[in-house]
């Protein structure tokens, strides 16, 4: 399920650094990286995993992704009863030597859109 159809332009050196080894092993992006990220990554966000591989490319939302990222934020404006955190998903893209964020996409993640701290359990890491 897409959030809105939004696409973004990340560096090659944005790329590898949420690629990690390239082994679509899950990497915890620390904080002190998130500045080489697009700006509105940062708004309200308390974590962001991300795992991809240049060489093997997976079918993720109808696209090709040689990379994804879950994108964890804390609810700005909680609703009664609503966990603390949102959880979107990005597929990262190539497209003639370009480097692309396709979402946010609800689904796609390893914690429910709605997350607490709990389902943070779900990144074995």
């Amino acid at each position: 399920m897409k959030y809105r159809a939004e696409r973004h332009r990340i560096t090659k050196d944005q790329l590898e650094l949420l690629t990690g080894d390239g082994k679509w092993q899950i990497n915890d992006i620390p904080r002190s990286e998130w500045i080489g990220l697009p700006e509105w990554m940062s708004k309200g966000c308390v974590g962001v995993m991300a795992s991809g591989s240049m060489d093997q490319s997976r079918i993720s939302h109808g696209l090709e992704a040689i990379g994804g990222i879950d994108w964890l934020r804390s609810e700005t404006q909680p609703r009664e009863g609503e966990p603390e955190g949102n959880a979107y998903h990005y597929v990262i893209t190539e497209v003639k030597g370009h480097y692309y964020l396709h979402g946010p996409f609800l689904d796609g993640t390893l914690v429910p859109h709605w997350f607490t701290s709990n389902d943070l359990e779900n990144y074995e890491l």
